[in-house]
């Protein structure tokens, strides 16, 4: 069970990190682009 938990709090922060990334690169275009 714990382990459960683990693999769910480190996918939870993967998605958060990719979230983030997505975002910074997204601003990043629309400030070149413009």
């Amino acid at each position: 069970m714990q382990n459960q938990n683990l693999a769910i709090k480190k996918a939870d922060l993967d998605f958060k990190t990719k979230t983030a990334y997505f975002i910074i690169y997204k601003l990043l275009w629309d400030g070149l682009v413009q």
